[in-house]
């Protein structure tokens, strides 16, 4: 265990790739879902709209 964090502490850059990797796969993953949402509630209200006519 105690061999372990003193890898992660000697390597930084290490440890920033990682974080850099974690926040973009969560960035990209919020950015997906919410484009999907718009997409989707874009298509319903379209849906929506065009039923009257």
């Amino acid at each position: 265990m105690n061999n372990h964090s003193d890898y992660t502490r000697k390597r930084p850059v290490l440890r920033t790739l990682v974080w850099l990797f974690t926040l973009s796969a969560i960035a990209g993953a919020g950015l997906t879902a919410g484009s999907l949402a718009l997409s989707a509630l874009v298509i319903s209200v379209a849906y929506l709209a065009g039923i009257p006519g």
